[in-house]
């Protein structure tokens, strides 16, 4: 019931739904269906881009209802990022955000995932689009610095560092990138801290034009206000940011502003399922 109830919520306040409602419905009860019948399923996604899921993927049906399961955050990988940048997938999982930023923005992503179940689904997303020239996965976890680390198993996209993780996996600093980002997204279940620790040449640098994150508590946005990245929401509809951030959504870490919004207004509108975007 809770599920539900859930599914409820985020189909009324998701954008894409409250503007196609009935063909939003149409593809939730096809997916319901379909998924029921069939193991994996190769669907149309943006752009020409396709997604391999399952039924249990969350994240991956998401963006078969909606086009963009996460709505501003992954529009805002649309808007910011071009041909030749280069996009930090930090928690990469089923590799969403990887092909979108690579294979609808041109972009070239560094895919950083060390669970089993979700480097599977990301290989297969990346070789059904075409994107392994594009795409550099590392099967490994992120920390301060490099080294082994216990990781858990089976948790989906709660998978996470923890010292009671069933599984070692390898760990990497994300300043051992060979390329400096122009955007980085980072969901990695509580370990951003340590992350962005392991980060400081990157988050010096004036090519780091944004940083998407899930967690941006006091100590996040404290560490990287050092770097002179403020915190923000953002409006993929309006292509606006705002300064209130709510503890519940992701926070846009940005460091010049000016030059950034020039970037999205001059960012060509993707079609999302209908809407343009």
């Amino acid at each position: 019931m809770n599920a539900f109830f859930n599914s409820a919520i985020n189909f009324c306040r998701h954008p894409i739904a409250k503007r196609t409602p009935i063909r939003t419905l149409a593809r939730v009860a096809y997916w319901q269906v379909v998924s029921r019948l069939q193991g994996k399923i190769k669907t149309d996604w943006l752009d020409g881009t396709r997604l391999i899921a399952s039924r249990g993927m969350t994240g991956l049906t998401g963006n078969i209802y909606y086009g963009l399961h996460e709505f501003h955050e992954m529009a805002s990988v649309l808007h910011i990022l071009r041909n030749g940048d280069v996009f930090v997938d930090v928690g990469a999982n089923a590799g969403a955000y990887t092909v979108l930023a690579s294979g609808v923005a041109g972009a070239h992503t560094e895919a950083i995932e060390p669970g089993r179940a979700a480097l599977a689904a990301l290989k297969a997303n990346i070789t059904t689009n075409a994107l392994d020239r594009q795409v550099t996965v590392h099967e490994c976890a992120v920390a301060a610095v490099p080294g082994e680390a216990a990781f858990t198993e089976g948790a989906g996209t709660m998978n996470r560092l923890t010292e009671t993780g069933t599984r070692r996996v390898p760990v990497m600093a994300l300043d051992g990138l060979s390329r400096i980002p122009t955007m980085i997204k980072i969901d990695v279940e509580g370990g951003e801290m340590a992350a962005f620790h392991g980060a400081q040449k990157i988050l010096g640098s004036d090519a780091l034009l944004c940083i998407v994150s899930e967690s941006h508590d006091t100590e996040i946005s404290g560490f990287l206000a050092d770097f002179g990245f403020a915190k923000y929401r953002y409006n993929a509809l309006t292509r606006t940011f705002y300064e209130d951030v709510s503890p519940r959504e992701s926070a846009w870490f940005v460091r010049d502003m000016v030059g950034l919004l020039e970037r999205i207004n001059d960012a060509r509108k993707t079609e999302v399922f209908g809407v343009w975007v």
